[in-house]
């Protein structure tokens, strides 16, 4: 962007805010000096302090630098009708994940390329599911292995970073799409097996390219087992073909069928919901609609003392609440911050973390005195 575009959308913030030029450049950073040739246009802002200003002046960098040629965030949602609270709290969230992508891209430290979206070349959406399952999979050499942690298998195999927070009711996640990086995030404050649901789902929306829309765009979708659009119909396809391949379910079926006893492994294995085995069992054909149904009466509790699965039961519960940050971004970030390109306040931004407590973890351990290293079992050291 020129000097002088950028000048002016900066004067005008702090028309706007009420701040000083002098109070601007002690906030963030920077010499009044240096801050007056910027002003003037006759100086151009380092990406670190244009994080700065857009964090003092309470706008987004995006924002900020925001032209006709800007590349559009790209987002789709997985929630419940009227749930603006949830909507605005997690894109006030995406809002800081992107822009520290943003300052991190600036900085010669851009996400990683990534596959996504995939080619589409079935005509029904249940189909073309199933295809895009067998394709995801196949890019991370899964074959129909089981994913035991989704979030890291999707950051290590995919190039999808993956966000868990605690969320407002009635929004299950969203997913991000801009340039190279690929987000999602997933709210915490569901069951563990319906987290694991939704992130599939999400993963199922950047792989068929669903993630569209302005830079305000936001696209609702409907409820799990509702009335579908057909990207949501595909979605949830996904998820369920995704998460349970068929081979997979056939040989953890076996030839005795559902009995409470192989229901009960199987929601081990696959880690998801009654009602999601339930139902995938009967898209495959392996139950008609009467075992189906009866699946679904199980008592998941039960089933879990049945097959001796309470530690796994103990943890699901521990996950409600959880955070969890975006893996992929976190380590750019790092890097940048130990090379002296970003600052611990982006850090915190990043992490949520206050910036005393940042600095503190971040401080080298002091060397060890010669008592310490005389008391030190050798055996130990390798």
């Amino acid at each position: 962007m020129e000097p002088q575009i950028l000048a002016a959308r900066i004067r005008q913030l702090l028309r706007e805010s009420g701040l000083t030029q002098q109070a601007l450049a002690k906030a963030a950073d920077m010499d009044p000096t240096a801050l007056s040739k910027v002003l003037s246009g006759k100086r151009r802002l380092s990406t670190l302090e244009l994080a700065l200003i857009a964090e003092v002046t309470g706008v987004s960098v995006a924002d900020l630098l925001a032209s006709d040629e800007r590349e559009a965030v790209q987002v789709s949602a997985r929630a419940q009708p009227d749930t603006s609270p949830a909507v605005v709290q997690a894109l006030r969230r995406v809002d800081d994940l992107l822009d520290v992508d943003v300052l991190l891209r600036d900085l010669g430290l851009p996400a990683p390329p990534n596959h996504f979206p995939l080619e589409i070349r079935q005509d029904n959406p249940v189909r073309q599911a199933d295809e895009l399952a067998r394709e995801v999979r196949g890019l991370a050499g899964a074959g129909d292995a089981d994913i035991e942690d989704l979030a890291d298998f999707c950051e290590q195999k995919l190039g999808i970073d993956v966000a868990v927070e605690p969320l407002p009711a009635g929004l299950d996640g969203l997913s991000v799409s801009r340039g190279n990086y690929r987000l999602t995030l997933v709210n915490s404050a569901i069951p563990a097996t319906r987290q694991r649901y939704t992130l599939a789902h999400e993963i199922g929306h950047l792989a068929a390219g669903d993630t569209h829309g302005d830079t305000n765009g936001i696209t609702i979708d409907e409820d799990l087992y509702g009335r579908h659009s057909r990207e949501e119909t595909r979605a949830n396809s996904f998820a369920a073909a995704f998460l349970m391949p068929e081979t997979s379910l056939r040989r953890s079926l076996g030839h005795a069928g559902p009995t409470e006893l192989s229901i009960g492994a199987m929601l081990g294995q696959f880690r998801v919901s009654l009602d999601a085995l339930a139902f995938r069992l009967h898209n495959v054909e392996l139950v008609n609609a009467a075992g189906r149904d009866r699946v679904r009466q199980m008592s998941a509790r039960r089933l879990v003392l049945m097959t001796g699965r309470a530690e796994e039961y103990q943890r699901q519960l521990q996950s409600i609440g959880a955070r969890r940050l975006p893996t992929g971004l976190l380590q750019r970030a790092m890097k940048a911050y130990n090379s002296g390109g970003i600052s611990v306040r982006i850090l915190a931004r990043l992490t949520g973390v206050p910036e005393n407590v940042l600095l503190k973890q971040l401080q080298p351990l002091p060397p060890m005195t010669e008592e310490e290293m005389a008391s030190t079992d050798t055996e130990l050291v390798l």
